[in-house]
C-alpha cells in the first residue's frame, strides 16, 4: 500500500521494491486498502470481544481472498 501511495521510503521490505512495484502495476484497485481495513476490524474485535483466534483468522483469510479475486485463465 505504501508503494502504491508513492511512499516507497516507508516500505518495510525495501529490498523487494521491484516486486512491490510489480504488484502495484497489476492494478489491484481498492483490494489492498479493503484488506487492511478488514485486518484492522479483526484486530479491534479480538481486543474487544472474546473471539476464538483460529476461527477469526480463518474468516479473515476468506474475507481478504474476496478482495483479491484470482483471474480465470483458459
Amino acid at each position: 500500500m505504501v508503494v502504491a501511495a508513492g511512499a516507497e521510503e516507508a516500505a518495510i521490505h525495501a529490498d523487494r521494491l521491484d516486486e512491490l512495484r510489480a504488484d502495484v502495476d497489476r492494478g489491484l484497485g481498492d483490494g489492498p486498502e479493503q484488506a487492511a481495513a478488514i485486518v484492522r476490524d479483526l484486530w479491534r474485535s479480538l481486543e474487544e470481544f472474546n473471539l476464538n483466534p483460529s476461527l477469526a483468522f480463518e474468516a479473515l483469510f476468506v474475507r481478504c481472498a474476496r478482495e483479491f479475486p484470482v483471474p480465470v485463465t483458459s
